[in-house]
């Protein structure tokens, strides 16, 4: 579940927000004019900032996650090594 965790939705995740705060940056300035697109500001900037705060909660996840993996080593760890003694 861990690996999976991060390679989704850290890795890949922060790939896609990187793609869409650098490169996708002209389309999005272009969605801007209502009269080009249709589509209203303020959905497109409850979109991109939901889209951003699910990165942000994702790496928030990831690091709570990580800490029980870690934890989850080591305790396994002596325990492997009190049943060798």
């Amino acid at each position: 579940f861990a690996a999976s965790f991060f390679l989704c939705r850290v890795v890949m995740y922060t790939a896609g927000i990187i793609h869409l705060y650098t490169f996708s940056l002209p389309e999005l300035k272009s969605l801007v004019q209502p009269e080009f697109s249709g589509v209203p500001v303020s959905l497109l900037g409850i979109t991109c900032g939901c889209m951003l705060l699910g990165w942000v909660l994702n790496l928030f996840w990831s690091t709570k996650i990580l800490s029980k993996v870690v934890a989850g080593r080591g305790s396994n760890a002596k325990n492997r090594r009190g049943k060798r003694d």
